[in-house]
């Protein structure tokens, strides 16, 4: 990294030089097929020409060459710096950006290695504050050595300015009534009880399980800082590739691919061409959908670490991802009916500072991509060790698969059948004294899990076929993202005793998360 101290006291480094062409190869690789896509059609009419060829080289190397030019300026613009208590960025040519992002604000600090980067050994920084969006900030690209560095030292003083006590712990999976196991078959061991851990676990270890070295005292700062004892980190649960592909191909998008497949070939082979080609578009939305799942949940491994869950995975782009556990602000398990006979699950979660328009086409709220019963709880129990509640197993077993008012279950009335004629006796909620859990869905079963303090809002909803039948549904408002927790069709005393009583809890939680904060 090459340091320029400026008279701001602030030790600036640049980042790679390859960043501004890592980041612009799409775009010369789309002129280049604009200019060269009636090429084939004349060669094979043999109209080619001298002018033909040269003509548009002349014209790709000089925009090459301008290209150039901007990315060295670019380049020269990127800079980037840290103080105790901020990150600072610098970029942009003719419109120069600064900006400034609190520690104490970041979230998430993800690890990402895009395919052409993963050829040059760069990998970027993509760093999340808690309000979100363009507050964002990516970082890169740097060589990976240089980005595990930055990471570590960026956490080191979030860890020194962050006084609350859930954005560092990384709670582990209480007990079960069956024995967790690894992807081998091996069982995992060393669960904590069902309140959770007394402490944090610290890892020596980085985002991409490199070893802390001597060559992280390559990047320092003047101020003096505490040390950070770092024990290793914990697998909880890695998904072997054979379920990710059979998890992707057991999908209502994967089906309908192949009935689309099936459904053009049949048309080629009977000679009507056009009904093939009308279902083209209906091949590319779904198709895209089952590869991206595939190559972005391949070699999904899930560990815990002193600063939260940490997760990696990706193919073609690797992501090294680590997600404070005490940030999350709901959780969604859920199961799609061609998924129930193996017992899989899916978890999802939702993080301040994680949504961006930026970001809409990633993944970064699955903590699991497919996983048993028992993987799913562990990812459970990883958000909320304590749920509040005596018998904690056979509340999430009910939220799970049951249905009925068992254990407390606030359910729909019998006059909501005819809005939910299936899942009507499912869907419902329960409040415990850490958290709401909400359930409903019967070929897709979904339950939503929201502790008291991350509620941030609540509403009641009713539309005139609701209001004919007597019913009201609650919305609960969390941070932005893949999850908008609800509960559907309750009757309307219900529903009204719900957002009083769910008002009350989230207050007096947030009140005794302040108190333990100030402490």
């Amino acid at each position: 990294m090459s340091d320029v101290r400026e008279a701001d006291g602030l030790t600036w480094r640049r980042v790679h030089k390859a960043t501004p062409f890592i980041r612009g190869w799409i775009v010369v690789v789309a002129v280049l097929l604009g200019m060269g896509q009636n090429f084939p059609q004349d060669m094979l009419e043999g109209g080619i020409e001298p002018r033909d060829v040269l003509i548009p080289l002349g014209i790709a190397f000089g925009a090459a060459l301008l290209w150039v030019g901007y990315g060295w300026l670019a380049w020269r613009r990127m800079r980037y710096a840290w103080s105790d208590q901020a990150l600072y960025v610098k970029s942009g040519v003719l419109f120069r950006q600064e900006r400034k992002v609190r520690l104490d604000r970041i979230q998430t600090i993800h690890i990402t290695r895009p395919l052409l980067a993963r050829f040059v050994g760069l990998s970027e920084l993509d760093i999340a504050s808690a309000a979100g969006g363009e507050t964002n900030v990516k970082l890169g690209f740097l060589t990976e050595n240089d980005a595990i560095q930055v990471r570590e030292m960026l956490l080191d003083h979030i860890d020194e300015v962050t006084d609350d006590p859930q954005t560092t712990r990384s709670p582990l999976p209480p007990d079960h009534a069956e024995e967790p196991v690894d992807s081998t078959g091996q069982p995992l061991t060393a669960h904590s009880d069902a309140n959770g851990p007394d402490g944090h676990v610290p890892t020596d270890q980085d985002a991409d399980g490199y070893e802390d070295s001597a060559d992280r005292e390559a990047v320092t700062e003047p101020a003096p800082r505490r040390a950070v004892n770092h024990a290793p980190e914990r697998v909880i649960y890695e998904i072997p590739a054979p379920r990710i592909v059979a998890s992707a191909l057991l999908s209502v998008a994967a089906f309908l691919t192949i009935i689309t497949i099936i459904v053009m070939v049949t048309a080629f082979a009977f000679g009507n061409s056009a009904i093939a080609f009308s279902l083209l578009p209906f091949l590319f939305g779904f198709g895209p959908f089952v590869w991206q799942r595939l190559v972005s949940e391949y070699g999904f491994t899930a560990a815990v670490a002193h600063d939260g869950l940490r997760v990696r995975k990706g193919l073609l782009e690797t992501t090294a991802q680590t997600i404070p556990t005490g940030r999350v602000q709901a959780l969604r398990l859920s199961q799609s009916l061609l998924w129930r006979r193996f017992g899989w699950w899916r978890a999802t979660v939702n993080v301040a500072g994680q949504f961006s328009l930026q970001d809409m086409g990633k993944d970064k709220s699955t903590i699991l991509p497919v996983g048993s019963r028992v993987e799913a709880m562990d990812a459970l129990w990883l958000v909320l060790p304590d749920l509040g509640t005596e018998d904690p197993i056979a509340l999430v077993d009910a939220a799970l698969t049951g249905s009925g008012t068992d254990l407390g279950f606030i359910t729909s009335p019998r006059s909501a059948r005819w809005l939910d004629p299936w899942s009507y006796r499912r869907n419902g909620y329960v409040l415990t004294d850490r958290a709401i859990i909400a359930r409903s869905g019967f070929f897709n079963r979904v339950i939503e899990v929201v502790p008291h303090e991350r509620t941030q809002s609540l509403a009641v909803k009713q539309g005139p076929l609701q209001r004919r039948l007597g019913l009201a549904s609650v919305e609960l408002h969390s941070t932005p993202g893949e999850i908008v927790p609800s509960v559907g069709h309750l009757t309307e005393h219900d529903a009204q005793r719900l957002l009083e009583e769910q008002a009350i809890r989230s207050r007096e939680a947030r009140a005794r998360a302040d108190q333990v904060a100030a402490s």
